[in-house]
């Protein structure tokens, strides 16, 4: 049999809890007392009374004698706190339901009544600025806002889909204006912005033929190999398990720097595949 305040197991002597010290038991007939209750309800003996000393607590009061004493003992650990207290029955009676709501914040289960707010205000057992609780944090400091949760969309996200549309796993490059000045700065800032794009939708890495694929689709994979050759310099990459990439924190950098140029409609946009014109081959020079 359980404790109806804190759960705590019961002695099969006794009429108090051994943990929170309320009365359980009737004094009278043994019967176990409802959570809150004034007298039993088998026998109508009051709490804290017994069938053969009805006035008890009143009579020892009159004769100076003080009246039988309840010690309270609480320890909490990692701080050194603890609590003692010598209460009377009639005491530990009215504070049952405080204590009650004190020892639930210790991680014992709360009975099915509600404390008046009268009655809390009568005992202010709570822990103190200086001490830590069970996860080790300080339940009166100030409070500090949690980190965003792991699902929300990082703040680049919405302006990297300006350039690129998500495809599943797989990204098209939908607006190739990425204000390059030359052929290898398209392919420079094409690279970065698709592995941050990838990056920014929670994939840390890119196959080496998914990232090759989307430099051909753009037009930035030339048939000499010198997209091939650049990337196998890993400036601003670097290898990630088996055939994957991933962006280093200077890679990264300049991947933020290609963004905020690329939509940035006051800088001209002097170099795209779209505006490159083939070169004219000079007259054939005879044998």
């Amino acid at each position: 049999m359980n404790c109806p305040l804190c759960r705590e197991a019961l002695a099969e002597r006794g009429f108090f809890c051994k943990s929170c010290a309320a009365q359980v038991r009737c004094k009278s007939c043994r019967e176990l007392l409802e959570p809150a209750a004034m007298a039993c309800v088998e026998c109508g003996t009051r709490v804290g009374q017994s069938a053969e000393h009805p006035d008890n607590g009143a009579s020892l009061v009159s004769a100076g004698v003080q009246p039988l004493r309840n010690t309270l003992s609480y320890q909490e650990t990692r701080s050194n706190r603890t609590f003692q207290a010598s209460l009377s029955d009639a005491a530990i009676q009215g504070l049952s339901e405080v204590l009650g709501d004190f020892f639930v914040q210790r991680g014992t289960v709360r009975p099915h009544h509600q404390t008046p707010p009268a009655a809390k205000k009568e005992l202010a057992l709570q822990p103190s600025p200086s001490a830590p609780t069970e996860s080790g944090t300080n339940r009166n400091a100030q409070h500090i806002p949690e980190p965003a949760p792991v699902g929300d969309a990082p703040p680049d996200r919405s302006r990297i889909l300006r350039l690129f549309h998500a495809n599943g796993d797989a990204l098209e490059l939908t607006d190739n204006r990425l204000k390059a000045k030359s052929g290898s700065d398209f392919l420079r800032r094409l690279t970065y912005l698709s592995l941050y794009a990838h990056e920014l939708h929670g994939r840390r890495s890119v196959p080496y033929d998914q990232l090759r694929t989307i430099l051909r689709s753009a037009k930035a994979w030339d048939v000499s190999g010198n997209a091939q050759r650049w990337i196998a310099k890993r400036v601003g990459l670097a290898e990630d398990g088996e055939d994957k990439l991933k962006l280093t924190a200077t890679g990264r950098e300049d991947a933020v720097k290609a963004l905020n140029e690329a939509l940035d409609s006051n800088i001209q946009d002097d170099w795209n595949p779209d505006k490159k014109v083939p070169r004219k081959l000079g007259p054939r020079k005879k044998a």
